[in-house]
C-alpha cells in the first residue's frame, strides 16, 4: 500500500493544475476510480503514468520518484523484518 501522507500529495498537485478528478483521470487516459486509488495511496501509478501526471501537473517525474522509491525502502526492509530476508518467514539462526 502506498503512503497515503504522500499519495496526498497527487491530489494537492492535481488541485493546484485546476483540475478536478473526472478531469484529470480522462486527460491522463485511466478511470477516475484509478486515479482515486493512487490519490488515496491504494495503489502507485506506474512509470507510463508518472510520465503523464508529470506531463500533466507540471512536476518533475524525478521527485515523484524519489517519493515513491524511499517508499519502497521503506516497506522492503519492513517486510524483511517481518518475513526474513529470503521473504519466507523463517529466520535462520546464526551459527553460536
Amino acid at each position: 500500500m502506498a503512503s497515503k501522507i504522500k499519495a496526498h500529495r497527487l491530489i494537492i498537485n492535481r488541485k493546484s493544475a485546476g483540475l478536478s478528478q473526472i478531469g484529470a483521470a480522462n486527460l491522463l487516459g485511466v478511470t477516475p476510480t484509478q486515479l482515486m486509488e493512487w490519490e488515496l495511496g491504494k495503489r502507485i501509478p506506474s512509470l507510463k503514468h508518472l510520465v503523464r501526471l508529470e506531463a500533466l501537473y507540471h512536476r518533475l517525474i524525478s521527485d515523484m520518484y524519489y517519493e515513491l522509491r524511499q517508499e519502497a525502502l521503506e516497506v522492503l526492509a519492513e517486510n524483511k523484518r517481518k518475513y526474513g530476508p529470503d521473504g519466507l518467514g523463517i529466520h535462520k539462526e546464526k551459527p553460536t
